[in-house]
């Protein structure tokens, strides 16, 4: 073998990924769902999942980056399942428990509870790297309903956070709101 087939196969071995791994990926937008040679496309660092990703089941994800979100997910879903304020106020970025905290009513906290104990599935949808932050489309089942939802990560050390930092962010409420929406939208 010569050096360029050994450099070749080393390169493979070393940029390999997994299926789950980010990537480049696109979203692409045409005049009201048309397939048009003038359609906007949005190219980003992330993964869009077909199927989606259960979140619940067996922690299935083949990437690092990808698994550490599917248990934060779990962790969410639990957290929130227990219907306490602490278990809640833990899943948040610690410079936002305390503005978090002042809307967590008893009937906030019991609304939320018996919210995931209906919940049948959480599937990840879409992951969108933006900077520091992994912007996440999810669906959410309930009974034989899906709905779409979204969550905003943040990584401190080697934990991930829910945060509401990226609220006012052009992009953030412009183009990645555009795109839950047209989730919920497609699916009416």
């Amino acid at each position: 073998m010569n050096k360029f087939g050994l450099f070749f196969i080393i390169s493979s071995l070393i940029f390999a990924h997994s299926a789950h791994a980010l990537e480049r990926t696109e979203f692409s937008f045409s005049p009201f769902g048309r397939k048009s040679a003038d359609k906007i496309v949005v190219s980003f660092l992330g993964k869009k999942f077909d199927p989606a990703l259960d979140l619940l089941k067996e922690n299935n994800a083949k990437d690092i980056e990808i698994k550490k979100i599917q248990d934060f997910f779990v962790k969410l879903y639990r957290s929130n399942s227990t219907g306490t304020k602490e278990s809640i106020l833990s899943i948040w970025a610690p410079a936002e428990r305390a503005q978090v905290s002042k809307t967590m009513t008893q009937e906030y906290l019991d609304q939320n509870k018996s919210r995931f104990a209906a919940m049948t599935s959480l599937r990840l949808d879409s992951v969108i790297k933006y900077g520091d932050y992994y912007v996440c489309l999810l669906q959410t089942e309930f009974g034989n309903q899906l709905y779409p939802i979204k969550f905003t990560l943040k990584p401190i050390g080697d934990s991930l956070y829910l945060t509401n930092e990226l609220n006012g962010d052009d992009f953030y409420d412009n183009v990645i709101h555009f795109l839950d929406y047209r989730r919920e939208d497609s699916r009416r």
